[in-house]
């Protein structure tokens, strides 16, 4: 792996998130690393941080890597893509993180040679827990596949499905974190309401979450066991559950990512 030089077109929050961890996993060296970015000023940032080269052109990034990371919102990435097409050969391997885009889209405007894997990581690959899943395009080789999963392994779990689930794993994991950031927000909001202080509200939410998280690593317990366990019958758990049922929390849940779907699919037309 270390032999590869990896270039990354566009450095936001997760395409600094991946460069940060292929660095610490030893991966690949700075000097083998070649960056660019529409901020400046955080392209000198990143290139002062870590040693990494800057380009001066999403095309310079491409030309010296044998892997690009196409890490730009959706939106933009069909005008990158055509940009790069006359440098991104078949010799290179094209790695894209952006939710909706198909990868029969993108090789439209590349050619159906191209080693091209779609990637969707989520915002936890800040602190190496993310939950990647790797889908190969029609022109990946093996080797490809196995590049990119060596790459985001290093940023948290990562597993391989056909890319007819991306749209799936998008609204589940993608966007995930946010739902869970949401509950954390309401349990914090109405802690306050009911008289707990701010500070401590946080404090309790935050490591209650943490902590039962922990809980399916250390148990090996599904969510259902482990909901039972802290489910007394006739208990507090219990008529807190009820009302959750009783308003639907679960087809709540299901029409939200129901709604995450359809939204990434709309960014693909």
């Amino acid at each position: 792996m270390s032999a590869y030089r990896i270039g990354f077109i566009g450095v936001g929050q997760m395409g600094g998130a991946l460069l940060r961890g292929f660095l610490e996993a030893g991966l690949v060296g700075p000097e083998n690393v070649w960056i660019s970015e529409t901020d400046a000023e955080r392209l000198k940032k990143l290139c002062e941080d870590f040693g990494v080269n800057p380009a001066r052109s999403n095309r310079e990034t491409a030309e010296n890597a044998d892997v690009v990371i196409l890490a730009v919102k959706p939106q933009q990435l069909l005008d990158v893509v055509d940009d790069l097409a006359p440098v991104l050969t078949a010799e290179k391997v094209v790695i894209t993180i952006a939710a909706g885009m198909t990868t029969e889209k993108i090789m439209s405007r590349l050619g159906k040679g191209l080693r091209l894997v779609r990637v969707m990581p989520n915002s936890p690959a800040l602190v190496g827990e993310s939950a990647s899943v790797v889908s190969p395009s029609k022109g990946a080789d093996r080797e490809a596949v196995e590049l990119a999963l060596e790459l985001f392994r290093s940023v948290g779990e990562v597993v391989e499905l056909p890319e007819e689930f991306q749209n799936r794993v998008t609204a589940i994991s993608g966007s995930g974190p946010a739902y869970f950031y949401y509950l954390v927000e309401a349990l914090v909001e109405t802690a306050v309401e009911i008289g707990i202080p701010a500070d401590i509200a946080e404090k309790l939410v935050i490591q209650t979450m943490g902590g039962s998280a922990d809980m399916f690593v250390e148990t090996g317990r599904r969510p259902k066991e482990l909901r039972s366990m802290v489910t007394s019958p006739g208990g507090t758990t219990e008529a807190a559950i009820k009302t959750f049922e009783e308003a639907d929390f679960r087809g709540l849940v299901r029409d939200a990512v129901t709604a995450a779907i359809r939204r990434a699919e709309e960014l693909a037309k």
